[in-house]
């Protein structure tokens, strides 16, 4: 115990509490909640998982949905098949949040701004986040990543899969005996086109395509002069060689990012792992 201090002594039970076990290992507690009788949640047999600990002085945790099994053991439960989100989350000392040894609470600091709390109210608070949709953005910015993601891979000739991505960058192939190493098998350099250009075979076609739409429309507006549509005009013949030199620096560009684990390919993909976000603190209500 941390200067005496047991996290189990200072909390008090509550109604919705089925259990609360202190921790073993660390100076902390495990609560087992009750969820709201009118929930789908309760319906379906779901608990609410609360861990807190107190070690170096910082409070660490986490909240989860967990359903009990036959034996008694729990598996957490995802969000996913429910209409109304909730968040399972894990937090740490880089929330810091500190143990106020004296007044023995809570103690929060947040933007130069101390918040002080009872261990019951941080409960509380904890829990007002894990019923919250607290990763309704990071989904969308996640949903973003990966459209762009399957755009820049269909621009080189391939399908972004998060796992495939993942073993051909590392050098990993897995089969039934487990990991092993292998050589990277990420794709070959972009297919030449008129013997000098290597462009990827789909930024070639979306290169067609951008060009064939871009001359029907400037031809119906009558944008440009059609006698610039000239197959014997120079300026045209050159223009068409510009964009080919573009397309060919732009897919080796691709192709050197897309193997680079410091590049933004890789970077992007390696943020879809992120779903973390800043626990939303409320001053305690005064009673």
């Amino acid at each position: 115990m941390e200067l005496g201090i047991s996290l189990k002594n200072l909390y008090r039970k509550t109604v919705n509490d089925e259990k609360v076990v202190e921790l073993s290992d660390v100076n902390g507690i495990t609560i087992i909640k009750k969820y709201p009788e009118n929930s789908e949640y309760f319906k379906d047999g779901n608990k609410m998982l609360i861990q807190i600990y107190l070690k170096d002085g910082f409070i660490g945790g986490r909240v989860e949905m967990v359903k009990a099994d036959r034996n008694g053991l729990y598996s957490v439960i995802e969000s996913k098949k429910y209409k109304k989100k909730f968040t399972n989350f894990s937090f740490s000392q880089e929330e810091n949040i500190k143990f106020d040894f004296e007044d023995k609470k809570i103690l929060i600091k947040r933007s130069g701004r101390d918040t002080k709390m009872s261990l019951n109210e941080f409960v509380e608070i904890l829990v007002e986040n894990h019923l919250s949709d607290r990763l309704f953005w990071v989904r969308k910015k996640n949903f973003l990543k990966k459209i762009l993601l399957k755009i820049l891979f269909f621009l080189t000739d391939d399908r972004y899969d998060f796992v495939d991505y993942y073993h051909k960058i590392n050098g990993i192939e897995e089969n039934r005996f487990g990991k092993q190493k292998i050589e990277k098998k990420l794709k070959v350099n972009p297919e030449p086109f008129f013997r000098y250009f290597k462009i990827y075979k789909n930024t070639l076609f979306v290169l067609f395509v951008f060009l064939f739409f871009g001359l029907l429309l400037v031809q119906k507006y009558n944008l440009l002069p059609r006698a610039i549509f000239s197959t014997s005009n120079p300026i045209l013949l050159c223009g068409f060689i510009i964009i080919l030199f573009l397309c060919h620096y732009f897919s080796y560009f691709l192709y050197t990012k897309k193997r680079d684990k410091k590049g933004f390919i890789y970077r992007l993909h390696n943020s879809l792992l992120g779903g973390s976000f800043e626990l939303k603190i409320k001053a305690p209500r005064k009673k």
